[in-house]
């Protein structure tokens, strides 16, 4: 199936993947291709191509879970501010909007000092500020940088 759900509204998009997932646990192999990577998580298995090339192969679970970097999320009022004052700093590799919250892949594990020193400079109050697991997307992203750095 090549990208069944694209322009497809939420409901029809849950009833798509109902099926899907039905058909899987009756024995049917599905090929699904997707850019929705939040839709990758009802797969079994992912292979993550870039450039025409398999950058990782495994479960969704398992490519989350073998995340080399710290990710943290970071809730504030005001999301499109904090990004501006943030995008370039060389302290994260990644940030993107997840959820309502900003999701913030640390270059290394002092970033994080980096990062709690900005908000302090800049007088912004997290709502919420903690260490969390890596979504589909972050570890795309982490993958596509690294492939471009060889």
């Amino acid at each position: 199936l090549d990208e069944p759900t694209s322009g497809v509204d939420p409901i029809s998009r849950k009833q798509f993947w109902e099926i899907i997932q039905n058909q899987a646990k009756s024995g049917v192999t599905i090929l699904v291709t997707t850019h929705y990577l939040e839709e990758a998580n009802y797969c079994s298995r992912l292979a993550l191509i870039y450039k025409g090339k398999i950058i990782a192969l495994n479960t969704p679970g398992e490519l989350k879970n073998n995340f080399p970097k710290t990710v943290l999320r970071l809730k504030v009022k005001n999301l499109v501010e904090i990004i501006e004052i943030l995008k370039d700093n060389p302290h994260f590799i990644n940030i993107s909007i997840w959820q309502g919250a900003l999701q913030i892949i640390l270059k290394e594990e002092n970033s994080q000092n980096a990062l709690e020193k900005i908000l302090k400079e800049k007088q912004i109050i997290p709502m919420e500020l903690k260490k969390t697991s890596p979504s589909l997307e972050d570890v795309f992203v982490y993958l596509v940088n690294q492939s471009d750095e060889l």
